[in-house]
């Protein structure tokens, strides 16, 4: 879900500059409010006074929603939101919010709210809830020349599904809303990656006495499982880490964690459990149809790490070419484990019969939007590429690929 959201983020913030959503510089206000599950906001006794009666206030918002750590992951580090309240000018409410994202940038937010507009949002601020909703809400387009220069503003309708203070918040921001943006100066970038680089305090305690701990950043969740005869392992879900005692004690930093995961003296890649994988089904379907390529792989990445895995499949000469691929990146170093596999007609048939009724409901699920069944042939879907995988091993239909290191 949250590489979904990172990616939605580039694309709203990438949008050509001939047509610009001036939602543009807001759109990671806008990524964490379409999330799944959205943060319900705490507003302290002071902020609801300060706000119901638009009198000079400033906090930092922050502080009192614990919850934003959440987002640490995605934005490169911690969301800070300072509310600072202006008062009234000229009936209306002048409030300015300022927002850090991690080591993405700061979004500065000027606003101005009418007296309807206030006591709309004050009701929505009193009332919090959790409950999520779906509204449809005008969005302003600038339409702009190859110089930047805005041609004229259009409306453009916006669909989201959130909670009320969200829905409202966004468009507050997108309609009464001035909207500044500002990149971190190379000081600031370079203390920012500094303190994103380093390890969790208490993580870095727990490791040099190999107690359980957990710390999450990109591709790596790293779990201390304990000792293990007389070595510290830890498991980031795809690879294994042992480590000595005196090791425990020098790592520091998460670029020292990725060294040491890339060193095979020291880390197992887990390319055992990563042996099935989602999609066998259809690729063998494909050749069932005699389609000559297939293709599913998906591709994870962080700025260290690349991971390639999915199916692909390619029919000629009446034989199936199944590729599983599971590739593991470390720069220019290549790591494959994965497998080759050759299936003949006959083989390929057995196959789909066995699952017939199974590839039935996929194809009516192409047809039909159908929330229950989706579920279904999901699980379903799942255990049949398991099957498969298991059955093609014990016939060996497939030869693994070597996983020495390719440069």
């Amino acid at each position: 879900m949250k590489r979904f959201l990172l990616f939605l983020c580039m694309f709203i913030c990438s949008t050509a500059q001939a047509l610009e959503l001036k939602t543009n510089l807001s759109s990671y206000s806008y990524m964490i409010a379409a999330e799944e599950n959205p943060v319900v906001y705490h507003f302290s006794d002071d902020l609801l006074k300060a706000a119901k009666n638009c009198t000079v206030y400033s906090e930092d918002f922050s502080k009192n929603n614990p919850e934003l750590i959440k987002y640490e992951d995605i934005f490169g580090g911690a969301l800070f939101v300072y509310v600072n309240i202006k008062g009234k000018k000229e009936d209306k409410c002048i409030f300015d919010v300022n927002t850090q994202y991690g080591v993405l940038g700061r979004n500065f937010y000027h606003c101005q709210l009418s007296e309807e507009q206030h006591q709309n949002f004050i009701k929505v601020m009193d009332h919090g809830t959790s409950d999520l909703m779906t509204e449809t809400y005008d969005s302003i387009i600038a339409i702009k020349d190859e110089k930047g220069n805005i041609l004229k503003k259009e409306f453009q309708p916006t669909t989201l599904t959130s909670t009320r203070f969200n829905i409202e918040w966004l468009k507050i921001l997108n309609q009464t809303c001035d909207i500044t943006q500002d990149s971190f100066s190379e000081s600031e970038q370079l203390e920012q990656n500094f303190t994103l680089n380093e390890l969790p305090f208490k993580f870095i305690a727990s490791l040099k006495r190999c107690v359980p701990a957990l710390a999450t950043r990109h591709l790596l969740a790293l779990d201390i499982k304990g000792w293990v005869k007389g070595e510290c392992v830890i498991d980031s879900g795809d690879f294994m880490v042992s480590i000595s005692p005196e090791m425990t004690k020098k790592i520091k930093t998460w670029d020292n964690m990725y060294d040491i995961i890339k060193n095979e003296k020291f880390s197992h890649y887990h390319y055992e459990k990563k042996d099935y994988v989602s999609g066998l089904l259809l690729a063998i379907q494909a050749c069932a149809d005699y389609e000559k390529n297939h293709e599913a792989v998906d591709l994870l990445s962080d700025e260290q790490i690349k991971i390639n895995r999915g199916v692909i499949s390619e029919y000629s000469d009446e034989i199936c070419n199944v590729q599983l691929i599971n590739q593991v990146s470390f720069g220019e170093d290549m790591r494959d484990y994965g497998k080759e596999c050759r299936l003949y007609p006959l083989d390929v048939q057995g196959i789909i019969k066995r699952y017939s009724d199974l590839l039935e409901k996929h194809k009516k699920l192409q047809l039909e939007k159908d929330v229950a069944l989706e579920t279904e042939v999901s699980v379903d879907m799942l255990a049949a590429d398991k099957e498969i995988m298991a059955y093609l091993n014990e016939h060996s239909f497939c030869r693994r690929n070597s996983p020495e290191t390719n440069h």
